[in-house]
């Protein structure tokens, strides 16, 4: 059987920088005087900084594989399986340098920021309108899954 691991690329840079940033801010907001309007624009930064900061780490997934049985997952909180046949519809974003993976299901959502889908995995996919079930089932025909 054919394994799909899909690549994560870019975690721990992108946190440095996140990271980076919530300092500089943090630093600033030290020396500003809490009168200004600039005081409470630098807090509010630094407020959704950390926010996203905290989104990222608990959505974060250390592997995430498809195969023919389905998603398996691994994040802080265990292990996990989605069966194919649940997933209606698997979508890879990338903006600005920020690659992610999300999936919908009937009582679920997945996001798995950082990883990537090639571009023939994504042609793949449009074709059967982002229908997990469906790419894997022609996919099985084939008798290969990259």
């Amino acid at each position: 059987m054919k394994v799909l691991t899909l690549k994560k690329n870019s975690e721990k840079s992108v946190l440095l920088i996140l990271a980076f940033i919530l300092f500089t801010l943090l630093i600033l907001l030290e020396y500003l005087p809490e009168k200004y309007l600039i005081y409470q624009l630098t807090l509010l930064t630094t407020v959704c900084i950390s926010a996203i900061i905290i989104v990222l780490v608990i959505s974060s997934k250390s592997e995430l594989t498809i195969c023919h049985h389905g998603v398996f997952y691994r994040s802080m909180f265990g292990n996990f399986h989605i069966e194919a046949s649940r997933v209606k519809l698997l979508r890879h974003y990338s903006k600005c340098g920020f690659h992610c993976v999300i999936m919908f299901g009937d009582r679920f959502f997945l996001f798995a920021p950082f990883y990537t889908l090639t571009s023939r995995q994504t042609q793949g996919l449009k074709r059967y309108n982002s229908n997990l079930l469906d790419w894997l089932h022609e996919k099985s025909k084939h008798r290969k899954l990259l």
